[in-house]
């Protein structure tokens, strides 16, 4: 596992490529649902943290989230699924928040792009 950097871009990309090697991506979640927050790019849209690794996401457990609970989805459920609904919600990704810290928010939609590519190009 490689560590989280504090460039948004760099996390990104390692984002993309351990999750379309691993077939995992790691979010949290507790008993109301996934971890989800106000974007702050997008002021009234929300952003889901997501990881692309059980480590990156137990590190992010803390503060308003130590109660979470970290959980895996398969890669095929988080692009048919996840994503749909994301981009239909108009809902941001924060992908490998470094820690507690907020980090890169991407469009669903763009996201999926990326890791269908990255998927295809193993």
């Amino acid at each position: 596992m490689s560590e989280l950097s504090p460039d948004p871009l760099q996390n990104l990309r390692l984002f993309v490529a351990e999750v379309a090697r691993h077939g995992l991506v790691w979010g949290l979640r507790d008993e109301d649902g996934w971890a989800i927050l106000d974007s702050m790019q997008r002021p009234g849209d929300d952003v889901m943290p997501f990881w692309s690794s059980e480590d990156h996401a137990f590190d992010a457990a803390t503060d308003e989230w130590v109660e979470y609970e970290v959980a895996s989805i398969e890669l095929e459920a988080f692009l048919e699924t996840f994503l749909v609904t994301m981009a239909e919600e108009h809902c941001l990704v924060g992908a490998n928040w470094p820690g507690d810290s907020a980090g890169l928010e991407i469009d669903a939609v763009d996201l999926s792009d990326a890791l269908r590519a990255a998927r295809s190009n193993r």
